[in-house]
């Protein structure tokens, strides 16, 4: 995400990350450069077949090498239609023929996904691009192959599997190490439900590449599948129904840790006490508190949910002054989204509302300052508009939660 990415000047740092950080997912949409970029990585063909027809030809540009090519971002896109369309073009051949000066490689931006924020990748497309020539153990300028970038950027397991039923050798070195090699164990904190379910997909690739599945599976026709049926669980959890959760879980669902804190995670965000209790009973809250990446009340506070689910936890022996870099406590994780409601509730079970980041200041001078902080940006600080549109309304809800902080009604009940 382009935008994730910006150099952030230190006299703005302290107030506009945590900020940042906590935006509802309209922040999460992508940034574009230009409209060029925007159109392939969209795989918007109708804008691109106008543009074909007013211009008379597409030259085969290169803009801001992220991932690559524009050809590169079309084969991401995952829509095929686009990518025949360009090799009626003859973008194939030239793709080909200028690939190590330009970074033309289409299978290796095709299989780059990811699961927060979320990019699914085409098989379809994958399929496609091989049919085409494209082979699965080529490599890029730099050594790497397709499975290299895929477990790299964490692609779903199913692209993993796919790739490896086509032949993908794990054991390829590029870039100084393998596909194999460059699987890791998780790190960091899980602050959303999409946190764990790719803190759980790390685990299981890795899990995957070092048992030798990659080469048993040569061959294998699919279906590779393997995250719909736990989508359709994760779902039960989010919509907080505890008789159809208890029913699943009495058929044996065996789920590994970070799975297991993604389903608490969607019982936090259905705000359903009966269900929480539910999982309390079997163990699951203190299975969380063994796992240093599970965070409930942080997730708590930026859901905005009643205080029976803070007080189920807080009995549990869960810190409410646990702080995470660049999010701080379960206060900071609340004031900064604008939830005046998680603030009372915080505040009513002792929360310590001056706490602040290292180098920062307390949340209610961060307010006061804003708009001197962002003048220092010059016009709408350099943001789009919707980005500082939605800035400007976090901030209106920020004031509120200022006032209240500074009206003394913060009160330990």
């Amino acid at each position: 995400m382009r935008f994730a990415q910006r150099v952030f000047f230190p006299v703005v740092l302290s107030f506009v990350l945590p900020i940042l950080i906590a935006m509802p997912p309209v922040m999460a949409a992508p940034y574009f450069e230009n409209e060029w970029e925007k159109a392939f990585m969209t795989g918007d063909l109708n804008t691109i077949q106008g543009w074909q027809e007013e211009k008379g030809t597409l030259n085969l540009e290169w803009r801001n090498s992220t991932p690559g090519s524009a050809f590169g971002w079309a084969a991401q896109s995952g829509n095929v239609a686009l990518v025949r369309y360009l090799k009626g073009l003859g973008w194939f051949e030239k793709c080909r023929d200028t690939a190590h000066t330009t970074g033309c490689y289409p299978l290796h931006s095709a299989v780059i996904g990811g699961i927060d924020p979320p990019i699914n990748v085409n098989l379809a497309m994958l399929e496609y691009l091989l049919a085409e020539g494209f082979e699965v153990n080529g490599r890029n300028n730099l050594g790497q192959t397709p499975l290299y970038k895929a477990v790299q950027f964490n692609s779903r397991l199913e692209v993993i599997r796919y790739l490896c039923a086509r032949g993908a050798d794990e054991t390829i070195v590029g870039s100084g190490s393998s596909a194999l090699s460059v699987a890791h164990r998780p790190k960091g904190i899980a602050l959303t439900a999409l946190g764990a379910r790719k803190g759980a997909n790390a685990e299981a690739v890795l899990h995957y590449l070092e048992s030798g599945q990659c080469r048993k599976e040569r061959g294998n026709t699919g279906p590779f599948m393997s995250s719909s049926n736990l989508d359709q669980e994760m779902a039960l959890f989010r919509s907080g129904r505890t008789a159809s959760v208890e029913a699943l879980l009495k058929q044996g669902s065996n789920y590994t840790r970070y799975t297991m804190v993604e389903a608490l995670y969607e019982t936090i965000s259905s705000n359903n006490l009966e269900l929480l209790k539910f999982l309390k009973i079997r163990g699951w809250l203190a299975e969380c508190r063994k796992f240093e990446f599970c965070v409930p009340l942080h997730v708590a506070a930026q859901e905005n949910v009643d205080s029976g689910i803070y007080d189920i936890f807080l009995a549990e022996g869960f810190n409410i002054e646990a702080f995470i870099m660049n999010i701080g406590t379960p206060f900071l994780a609340a004031a900064n989204k604008g939830h005046l409601k998680a603030v009372r509730i915080l505040c009513e079970r002792g929360a310590d509302t001056k706490a602040r980041l290292p180098g920062s200041v307390d949340f209610v001078t961060q307010v006061e300052n804003w708009e001197t902080d962002m003048a220092g940006w010059g016009d709408e600080g350099g943001f789009n508009k919707e980005e500082y549109d939605q800035l400007v309304a976090t901030h209106k809800r920020q004031e509120k939660i200022a006032t209240y902080l500074k009206s003394g009604q913060c009160k330990k009940k």
